[in-house]
This record gives C-alpha cells, sequence and structure tokens, in this order.
C-alpha cells in the first residue's frame, strides 16, 4: 500500500496553488486604491485633442451626473461625467462597446469608440499599484 503523500502529491500541490492563488487575488481587491483628487480627461479624436473641451477636471464636479455632447467621425456621443470618473452615456456607433465600457475612473484606462474615432483617458499619476 502506498502512502496518502505519495498517492495524492498532485492533488495537494494543486490545491495549495490554487488557494494561494486566491488568497492573493482577495488581498489585492481588498487593498485601497490611490487617492486620485486630481484627475483630468482628455478627450482626442484621430489623436487630436478635442478644442471645445480640452483637458476636463474631474475632481470639480458632484456626485450628480453632468453631461454633454462631442462630435465624432461618424455622429454625436454623449459624455457622462461625474467626481473623478467619466464615461460614455450614449453614441451613434453601431457596436456600442464603448458604452458598455462604463465608468472609469483611474489613470490608464480608457475608452474608445473605433468607429466614432474618440477615445477618452485620465490622466493622473497612476502610482504605484502595491507598496510592500
Amino acid at each position: 500500500m502506498t502512502p496518502f503523500w505519495k498517492k495524492h502529491l498532485g492533488d495537494v500541490i494543486l490545491i495549495s496553488s490554487l488557494s494561494a492563488l486566491s488568497l492573493s487575488l482577495a488581498l489585492y481587491a481588498a487593498l485601497p486604491k490611490g487617492d486620485y483628487s486630481s484627475l483630468q480627461a482628455e478627450i482626442t479624436l484621430d489623436g487630436e485633442r478635442l478644442k471645445e473641451n480640452g483637458l476636463i477636471d474631474l475632481s470639480g464636479y458632484g456626485e450628480e451626473v453632468k453631461s454633454f455632447f462631442i462630435q465624432g467621425k461618424i455622429g454625436e456621443m454623449e459624455i457622462g461625467v461625474k467626481k473623478n470618473a467619466i464615461c460614455v452615456l450614449s453614441s451613434s456607433c453601431p457596436s456600442q462597446y464603448c458604452v458598455h465600457q462604463g465608468w472609469i475612473s483611474e489613470p490608464g484606462r480608457p475608452i474608445v469608440c473605433a468607429a466614432n474615432h474618440i477615445v477618452i483617458t485620465i490622466l493622473g499619476d497612476a502610482g504605484a499599484d502595491i507598496i510592500l
């Protein structure tokens, strides 16, 4: 008869690895995100910053959603802005991926509408993801 550990060594390694991965993901999700108190949003059309909007200071808004319209390549888009977040509320594009992206509130996560050639990016210091 073979000992338990020799017979089930692969199972023990697999369960230990999955447990460690689950714990790591739970800790990452529980850690506080960076303090993004002075964020700005940039809206570009074909790589050029839109003149009428320029940079939008996201810290100047309250929790109530304000909206405005911009003109893309194939039609109009409605942009929603609230404190430290921005989203596409409606778009004339066929796929609506930009609308389904939802609110973004961290630097480095753009909203892209390929049909309208619009890119919305939050500018700011992303900082470190984790400090040990």
